[in-house]
């Protein structure tokens, strides 16, 4: 309503109009939000928000993924969708139009490292920890993208598995310990 359809007004832009309209206080974060690209690209990917309990300087607080969603069945599930049915469903790994596929498959990082040190953050390889509990150590493990994960962190990151996939043992135990070097 407040944009008349054109691109530029969000929640932020509504919740300050709202705020104000109804004379209620509010605080607003004194750092702009800073834009994340595909590594090599213009692309964007999502955006950095700021810690508002910071106001003196910019420290990263929230990473916002707002154009490209990080899933690991979005990133590397394979034949999770049959693309003549739902082309959106196929993974980036599987679809050589998304702009992270040449990434996935070449195993390069997704955000650029040069950036993310810039703003003192790399949140890539957590990300990435989280996948591979997923793949590997849930409920929704499967063996083959147990596998590409695993293979991806290794290549990408130097991250190192002590064990192969194994399926977890109900009740407990089963667990694959991974470790990063430097």
């Amino acid at each position: 309503m407040i944009s008349q359809g054109w691109a530029g007004w969000g929640d932020k832009d509504t919740f300050l109009i709202a705020l104000r309209s109804l004379r209620q206080d509010y605080y607003m974060v004194p750092h702009k939000l800073k834009t994340l690209f595909i590594n090599g690209t213009n692309h964007g990917i999502g955006m950095l928000q700021a810690d508002p309990s910071k106001p003196a300087s910019y420290e990263p607080m929230f990473l916002h993924s707002n154009i490209i969603k990080w899933s690991i069945r979005g990133f590397l599930c394979e034949g999770c969708a049959d693309q003549a049915i739902d082309p959106v469903a196929v993974s980036a790994f599987e679809n050589p139009k998304s702009p992270i596929h040449a990434h996935l498959k070449e195993h390069r990082r997704i955000f650029s490292l040069k950036d993310m040190l810039a703003m003192n953050v790399d949140p890539e390889p957590s990300i990435w920890r989280s996948f591979e509990h997923v793949a590997c150590r849930s409920y929704w493990q499967d063996e083959r993208l147990c596998n590409r994960t695993r293979e991806h962190m290794e290549q990408t990151f130097g991250f190192h598995f002590q064990k192969s996939w194994s399926p977890p043992i109900i009740g407990g135990g089963g667990e694959q310990i991974c470790f990063r070097t430097m």
